[in-house]
């Protein structure tokens, strides 16, 4: 797992295991970032945006984001490994100062957005066993 363009490109990110995350292929990452290009009117590039990446495992989305441009970011994960994983992900790249890890359940976050106003661009990439009980009342 990589970050794909910007001032960070083709450095490599560490991820958790397979068991708490998948991380996105390379392929898909990059057809994101190509369509929010075109949205922003800046291909290759994300515009100074305030950026949330909910369910973030390694901070692949968002970092790729601050990579291309962003802002800031503020990573949402509740899972220990992967926030371990995140914060040294955030730190390999010397990104703390435009992130901010929020650790909790991203299903039942009542974080509306930041002292700096909303959130401009949100990613949100739940695990697929989290995707699959999302509807139950007992989750």
């Amino acid at each position: 797992m990589r970050i794909i363009g910007g001032q960070w490109g083709s450095r490599e990110l560490d991820h958790p295991p397979a068991s708490i995350t998948r991380p996105m292929p390379d392929r898909v990452k990059q057809a994101v970032f190509d369509m929010l290009g075109v949205r922003f009117e800046c291909p290759g590039e994300i515009p100074p945006v305030l950026v949330a990446d909910f369910f973030s495992g390694s901070g692949s989305l968002g970092l790729e984001a601050l990579s291309r441009g962003a802002k800031h970011c503020w990573f949402h994960e509740r899972e220990r490994s992967a926030l371990a994983v995140l914060r040294n992900n955030i730190a390999a790249l010397d990104a703390g100062g435009l992130a901010t890890v929020v650790t909790g359940d991203a299903w039942r976050c009542e974080h509306r957005g930041t002292e700096h106003g909303p959130y401009q661009l949100i990613f949100l990439d739940p695990p697929y066993r989290d995707a699959m009980n999302a509807g139950d009342d007992g989750a």
